[in-house]
């Protein structure tokens, strides 16, 4: 966070008048929230480096930073679009809404493809060693733009590893064409506030009879990023002191940390929503750390951090003498995931200012090409 203060990330701040609705304390929470992934695969790396399995470390601190940090970006998901239908009152254009969608996701997206594709290519010597239909099927999944989640390439593993957390796409991705049929709910107050409850309520229900489900986990962070949604228009004008909320906040996410074992169950989801309503409904800054400009920078690049951050430590950490210099101590092994933050830092600032907002103001064209063109045949 003290690099991402310095002039070197300014290329990354969003200008004030462009987004002048930006919901700033949730801005601030993206930035925590990606980097809390990057350390959860700092420490996943060390045990992978140790014992060639790339899987869970067994320090449920690590653990929870990971989940925790994939649960609030569905919260925010949930909250942020179902607050757009809402204020359309039920009636979005979702054509403009798709659109924009897939220019602000794809784009980023099919940069980490070619990644991942090029690193396949490599680690297998350019050479088929599966037959072509899987290997086209397979090449596909990456090419989906996240909607089907890719997995091995041509026999090799290196796509669940360079790919990391693109598996989370395919959970936004339903989310999105849900909005097709949730937004009729909608057109009425009660329907605006039932929906989301019906959905929290009955995920909750199911998530505790079958648990481990990321399906139903990702359904009730969804459903609870809508119900504060709906709670925020209700309630628009509360009123209640940063420090106490922020006290409630922080007391909600220790609980979450040093009471649960894993985020993705009943008990710590709601936890965490509890936080999370703190945030986004009473605007809580944490102390103002939310919206402080290193918070805000990181979060105007949080998808590229949250997306590119493992080709870094892939690419960090195949050099012989980077693992054993891992291998030493745990000191040094923070130190160079350390270092890959930094590093992140920088590709995502270049990636946001090459790639991303160049994709948005694409898709903000074709979007009002397409409302002009609905407009004259009304």
């Amino acid at each position: 966070m003290l690099f991402a203060s310095t002039p070197i990330l300014k290329a990354a701040d969003t200008p004030p008048s462009s987004v002048p609705s930006r919901i700033h304390t949730l801005d601030g929470l993206r930035g925590f929230l990606a980097l809390a992934v990057l350390f959860h695969h700092g420490a996943i790396y060390h045990g992978y480096l140790k014992t060639g399995i790339f899987a869970l470390p067994p320090s449920r601190f690590y653990t929870d930073l990971g989940e925790a940090g994939v649960a609030m970006f569905f919260m925010i998901t949930g909250y942020l679009f179902w607050g757009q239908i809402l204020a359309s009152k039920g009636h979005p254009e979702l054509r403009r809404l798709y659109i924009g969608r897939v220019f602000r996701i794809v784009p980023l997206y099919a940069f980490l493809a070619i990644i991942v594709l090029a690193v396949v290519g490599f680690m297998t010597g350019w050479e088929a060693r599966e037959p072509y239909p899987v290997l086209i099927k397979n090449i596909l999944k990456w090419l989906s733009g996240g909607i089907v989640t890719g997995s091995e390439v041509n026999g090799d593993s290196s796509p669940s590893i360079v790919g990391g957390p693109a598996w989370t796409l395919h959970f936004e991705w339903l989310f999105y064409a849900s909005l097709a049929i949730t937004s009729l709910f909608a057109r009425s107050r009660i329907g605006a506030i039932v929906l989301p409850a019906v959905g929290f309520s009955g995920s909750a229900i199911l998530l505790w009879r079958h648990p481990g489900d990321l399906y139903l986990s990702a359904l009730l962070l969804f459903s609870i990023g809508m119900l504060c949604a709906a709670a925020k228009r209700l309630a628009h004008d509360i009123k209640i002191p940063d420090w106490g909320s922020s006290m409630v906040a922080l007391a909600a996410l220790s609980a979450a940390f040093f009471i649960f074992d894993g985020v993705y169950a009943v008990q710590p989801i709601i936890v965490i929503g509890i936080a999370f309503a703190c945030i986004s409904v009473c605007n809580t800054s944490i102390f103002g750390l939310l919206l402080t400009r290193p918070a805000k920078r990181a979060g105007d690049i949080s998808y590229g951090i949250y997306l590119l951050q493992m080709p870094v430590f892939f690419i960090v950490f195949s050099s012989d003498n980077v693992r054993g210099l891992s291998n030493e101590s745990p000191l040094a092994h923070w130190a160079i995931v350390v270092m890959v933050g930094v590093l992140v830092l920088m590709v995502s600032t270049f990636a946001h200012v090459a790639i991303e907002r160049p994709g948005i103001a694409v898709g903000k064209v074709i979007a009002a090409r397409y409302s002009e063109k609905r407009s004259v045949m009304v």
